[in-house]
Order: structure tokens, then C-alpha cells, then sequence
């Protein structure tokens, strides 16, 4: 018998059931670890036996979902499908006076990406943003989502927005980049244009006031 027990990178772990066991009226579980890797082409989970081998001890209440779970065989692998998966809802909540309803009609993704996905597509959210789920244990508290094991059908989950940072401007950069534009156009107008200056004795003469008085030279009647 398989089963999921809690989840590794987004992906869910999975478990043989070895012996089952009732010690003190609790029903106690002795099981093996598998390790799976999902196959798109099949859209199932190739499982095979764990590196470790040691068999391990799992109470009923740690488990991530009590339904056994179908394998089937194909080309020496074993394939689960987990098409038993039930539709779940949760209430999202956007802002203030702002909620919706996300319907999973696979049931709750194990992978937090895929339930960030989900949100982002149904509710045409476009900056980014994070989870919080309200936690029944504190008070109907909302926490920061780690994982979707803490999510269970009609629970609520809110969407915390996070603004996206300007980038900021060195003004020093900024300066020196004008400085250097500035010192290139000089460059390039004396390389490229020739200008004319004129000389300080021409300055200097144009800038002499009239006199008062022009003086007149005699001149001799004798041609």
C-alpha cells in the first residue's frame, strides 16, 4: 500500500506500507521510503525504493493524504497516476473587501509554485507577491506558506503583494558619464571643425572708444 507522506523540493514523498500496528489504541504505520520522479509523458510518478532502506515509524496523523494510492506497471517501471485526487476550494483573499473563490479540481498541488501559478492565473495578478494561510491552531492567525501541507480543502489563504525596488542612480556615476560627453564634444569640435580666433591686438582695437577730436593735417597749396 502507498501513500503520500509529506513532500521534499515541491514534490511529493511517498511511502510503502510495510505492517500496521496498534499500540495503545493508536493505529501506528511501519513503511518503507520510495523515491519518485515525475514523468510528463505519462503525467505520473516513476517510484522505486530508496537508497535508504530502513524501515521507519509514521503515526496516522502525519500522513499528507489517507487515500492508498494505484500503481501500474509499464517497461519494468512502477507508475503512480494519483487520479484519485478530490477537488478542493479556498478562499483568497486579495485586499480589504476584496476575496475570491480558487477552485482545484485535482485537489491541492503539492508544489507551492504550482498553487502560486494557479493564483496568479485565475485572479490575472501581475506583480509579485507571496502566501500567508490562516492557521486554525493560532487563532485563525495567517503565517507565511512554506508548503502546501498546511493547506486542507475550504481553508483560506491571502495574497500578500510585494512592491517591486527602483533601481537606484549613483549621481557620481551620473556626473562623471556628463563630464565624459561633455569632454568628448570638445574633442570632437576641435578635431572636426576649424574656428577662427581672433588675435588680442584685433580684440584690443575693437574694443578702443572713438576719439573726441580728429585731428586734421595741413596740407600745402602747391600742387
Amino acid at each position: 500500500m502507498i501513500l503520500i507522506h509529506g513532500s521534499v523540493g515541491g514534490l511529493p514523498e511517498f511511502i510503502e506500507i510495510i505492517h500496521m500496528v496498534i499500540l495503545a489504541d493508536q493505529l501506528i504505520f511501519l513503511v518503507r521510503k520510495l523515491d519518485g520522479w515525475y514523468i510528463e509523458r505519462y503525467r505520473s510518478y516513476d517510484l522505486k525504493t530508496s537508497s535508504d532502506k530502513e524501515l521507519k515509524v509514521v503515526e496516522l496523523q502525519d500522513l499528507s493524504d489517507v487515500y492508498p494510492l494505484d500503481d501500474y506497471k509499464i517497461g519494468g517501471m512502477c507508475l503512480i497516476a494519483m487520479s484519485h485526487s478530490k477537488p478542493a476550494r479556498l478562499k483568497v483573499i486579495l485586499g480589504e473587501s476584496n476575496t475570491g473563490k480558487l477552485t482545484l479540481p485535482n485537489g491541492i498541488s503539492n508544489s507551492l509554485d504550482e498553487l502560486l501559478y494557479k493564483v496568479k492565473d485565475t485572479f490575472g495578478l501581475k506583480n509579485n507577491f507571496r502566501l500567508q494561510y490562516m492557521d486554525k491552531d493560532f487563532g485563525n492567525d495567517f503565517f507565511n506558506l512554506g508548503s502546501t501541507s498546511a493547506l486542507e480543502d475550504l481553508g483560506a489563504i491571502k495574497v500578500i503583494q510585494q512592491e517591486s525596488i527602483q533601481p537606484l542612480i549613483d549621481v557620481t556615476d551620473t556626473a562623471s558619464s556628463v563630464s565624459t560627453v561633455h569632454s568628448n564634444d570638445s574633442s570632437s569640435l576641435a578635431s572636426n571643425d576649424t574656428v577662427i580666433l581672433s588675435s588680442p591686438e584685433s580684440l584690443s582695437s575693437r574694443t578702443q572708444q572713438w576719439p573726441a577730436v580728429f585731428p586734421i593735417p595741413m596740407f600745402s597749396h602747391v600742387s
